[in-house]
C-alpha cells in the first residue's frame, strides 16, 4: 500500500493510533482501508498505521469480516472509479470527520473542499455558459451551515491561510487567526520593502546627498550657498 506524499493528513497523534490498535486486536477492524486499483491509500491511514506498526511487529493478530487476518497483511476496500475528483471526495470526508485536526489541518481541508466544488462545477459547465465561481459562501454553508458573518470570514481565511502553510511564520502560529495577522506582517513588510525601493529611487538616492562633517565648518563654505532649501538643526 503506498502512501502518496501530498495526503491531506500529514500529522497523527501515536497515543491515538496505539489505542486503535488495541481496539482492533481487542475487538475487530469495523472499517478496511480504502485503496485504488494500484493499491495508492485514499482512506484508513490512522488504521493502516495502527496495524503496521502496533499489531504486527508484536506478534498479534486481529479479524475482520469474522476471519483473522494472516500476518503481513491488510484488508483494504478498493475504489474502481478512477475518477479524480471521485477520490479526493472520499479522501476529504474521511479526514474531515476526525475530531482532532489542528487548524492547519482544517485550513486544508476547506481549501481543499473549495477547489473540489469549483472543479466539479467546470467539469459541468456548458461552453455557453460564463465560467462557473463557487463562492466562499457557498463554501462556508456547506462547511459550517451559514454564510454570514465568522462563518464565511472564517472559511475565507482558512482558504486563504492554506496557500500560506510554507511560510514559517504562517504555519508556526498557534491559531488561525495569529497565523491571519502573521501573513499580514509578510505582506506588510514585503510592501514596505518595495516601497522603500520605489521612493528612494524617486525622491531620494538620486535628488540628494549625504555628508559626514562638522555642520558649522560645512555651512560656513561659501561654495555650499544655493545648494539647500532647508537646515534643520532640532535632532
Amino acid at each position: 500500500i503506498r502512501i502518496p506524499p501530498d495526503r491531506q493528513r500529514q500529522s497523527f497523534d501515536e497515543a491515538a493510533i496505539l489505542e486503535l490498535a488495541t481496539s482492533i486486536t481487542s475487538t475487530v477492524l469495523i472499517h478496511a482501508p480504502v485503496v485504488t486499483p494500484d493499491n495508492v491509500l485514499i482512506a484508513g491511514e490512522n488504521r493502516l498505521r495502527a496495524i503496521s506498526k502496533h499489531i504486527y511487529p508484536l506478534g498479534k493478530t486481529f479479524t475482520y469480516n469474522g476471519e483473522v487476518v494472516p500476518p503481513g497483511m491488510v484488508p483494504v476496500n478498493t475504489v474502481h472509479s478512477a475518477d479524480p475528483l471521485v477520490l479526493a471526495e472520499i479522501e476529504w470526508d474521511e479526514n474531515t470527520k476526525r475530531k482532532d485536526l489542528t487548524w492547519q489541518e482544517q485550513a486544508q481541508a476547506t481549501a481543499m473542499l473549495h477547489n473540489l466544488r469549483q472543479m466539479q462545477k467546470n467539469r459541468h459547465a456548458l461552453p455557453s455558459e460564463p465560467p462557473p465561481v463557487q463562492t466562499v459562501a457557498e463554501t462556508a454553508v456547506e462547511l459550517r451551515g451559514s454564510s454570514i458573518g465568522d462563518a464565511q470570514t472564517v472559511t475565507r481565511n482558512e482558504i486563504i491561510i492554506s496557500r500560506h502553510l510554507d511560510k514559517p511564520e504562517v504555519a508556526k502560529a498557534p491559531t488561525l487567526k495569529e497565523a491571519v495577522k502573521a501573513l499580514k506582517r509578510i505582506e506588510d513588510a514585503d510592501r514596505n520593502r518595495k516601497l522603500a525601493v520605489a521612493v528612494g529611487e524617486t525622491y531620494s538616492a538620486s535628488q540628494h546627498q549625504l555628508f559626514h562633517a562638522d555642520c558649522l565648518e560645512w555651512m560656513a563654505d561659501p561654495a555650499r550657498a544655493g545648494t539647500f532649501d532647508v537646515i534643520l538643526t532640532d535632532p
